[in-house]
């Protein structure tokens, strides 16, 4: 008896360590060179799963910027040759109002050790457009999320030990508050965020993710109004929305609320892809959400 327990208890150990190892998560900030020059670098990051050697996740371009874009990415890795390679495929969503098909996509193929503590991902990318015609190439530097992590505290600590720098200053440009701002989709006024969705419905919500503070919103969908004077609570607000072609929606900001600007949560899924945005806003001040509905 105890033999045979032994045995399946080994298997089921052993099938947990494998399913454990191939479902890894993976996270790298850095920057792209485009031509290789460090004066025309664009903040970079990636975050994949690795599934018996096959890659799925995604990247931010321009992370925060006026052209910020995620895309999916997949590829595979070699955990002998330690050879990885990965290209994004599909826009998920962009602040940018370039064309999808003037779109330059990263290609990439380099020998990175990700079982290393120290892993650096280092080499030249392809750019391609999506008719798979060359765009530009350049260098393609990145270091693990764990290590980002450290240096930003480590530097976060000299700067609140420094004398020489008043507590002011200290909070608003804590290295790791500005790290973790990075972490939300911001949407700042007169900002247009593309939504890419395959599906034919989505489903909106909208709420007050932090204290309720009396924020007011106007909510358009395509010029016609959807709700007037809504005052955002922690009740999330539903409202599902039939795609038949592209869909606008435009937040207008009536106020301020008691504590800083006008912040809605805007959260839009189908059931497969969820964008959770959110809106910075102040008074009078509009910012746009474009469903693009692409064909499945």
């Amino acid at each position: 008896m105890f033999p045979n327990f032994f045995r399946y208890f080994l298997i089921v150990f052993l099938l947990i360590i494998n399913f454990t190892y191939s479902q890894t998560e993976y996270e790298f900030y850095g920057a792209l060179q485009l031509n290789g020059n460090q004066e025309h670098s664009i903040s970079y990051k990636i975050n994949f799963k690795i599934n018996n050697g096959k890659i799925n996740g995604y990247s931010v371009t321009d992370i925060t910027g006026e052209h910020e874009t995620k895309n999916v990415i997949s590829g595979f890795y070699d955990s002998n040759t330690k050879i990885l390679q990965f290209k994004e495929e599909e826009i998920l969503y962009t602040k940018s109002p370039i064309s999808e098909n003037s779109f330059c996509f990263v290609n990439f193929k380099g020998k990175v050790d990700l079982g290393s503590k120290n892993t650096i991902i280092k080499n030249n990318f392809k750019g391609l457009f999506k008719n798979k015609q060359k765009c530009i190439d350049g260098l393609l530097t990145l270091i693990s999320v764990e290590k980002v992590e450290k240096l930003v505290n480590k530097v976060d600590k000299k700067i609140q030990r420094s004398n020489k720098v008043d507590n002011a200053t200290k909070e608003k440009y804590s290295p790791v508050k500005i790290y973790d701002s990075l972490k939300v989709n911001y949407v700042k006024a007169n900002q247009n965020v593309n939504l890419f969705f395959k599906g034919n419905k989505v489903e909106l919500k909208i709420w007050d993710v932090g204290k309720e503070d009396g924020d007011i919103i106007d909510l358009y969908q395509d010029d016609k109004i959807l709700l007037k004077d809504y005052t955002t609570t922690k009740i999330i607000k539903i409202i599902p929305v039939s795609l038949k072609s592209n869909t606008e929606f435009k937040i207008s900001a009536k106020n301020l609320g008691t504590i800083g600007l006008n912040t809605p949560k805007i959260e839009v899924s189908d059931g497969d892809r969820k964008f959770e945005l959110m809106i910075n806003l102040n008074t009078n001040e509009s910012a746009k959400i474009t469903i693009i509905k692409n064909e499945p």
